[in-house]
């Protein structure tokens, strides 16, 4: 994944993001995180957006569109939602991707399949279908 434009979204508690870091650590080339303003300090990632969860998931349009703004009408080669809630689709609205991937796998170790993420949609996939009444497509 060198020379790749990654956008990964994963706002949340503080352990969820620890069990995250390694998929942004493993990420090559330019990495932008939107995250809690809580856990910005563990994000070391080229750029960090910001912003506040509790405003966000309460439905203040202002604070999404806050996020709009600084994303801007950007084109990432990657972009990783790692959240199952579907309000956080709304955050890459506007950003345009070659790939959209989200949502980690009900019962899979979340560090494991946040970077098997960035292996691509094939892998995850052949994952969801192995479990037994798994939907078979967790992407957009």
């Amino acid at each position: 994944m060198k020379d790749t434009n990654i956008l990964i979204i994963k706002i949340g508690a503080i352990g969820d993001v620890v069990m995250a870091l390694p998929m942004i650590e493993a990420c090559q080339g330019r990495v932008t995180c939107i995250c809690g303003k809580i856990v910005r300090p563990l994000i070391k990632a080229h750029e960090v957006i910001e912003v506040e969860e509790k405003k966000l998931l309460k439905g203040n349009i202002w604070e999404l569109i806050k996020i709009w703004t600084k994303l801007g009408f950007r084109k990432f080669d990657l972009i990783i939602i790692a959240h199952r809630d579907w309000r956080y689709r709304l955050i890459p609205l506007f950003v345009r991707g070659e790939k959209r991937i989200f949502k980690p796998i009900p019962g899979e170790y979340h560090a494991l399949t946040y970077l098997n993420m960035l292996e691509g949609n094939k892998q995850i996939n052949a994952k969801a279908q192995r479990r037994k009444g798994a939907k078979k497509n967790y992407y957009f």
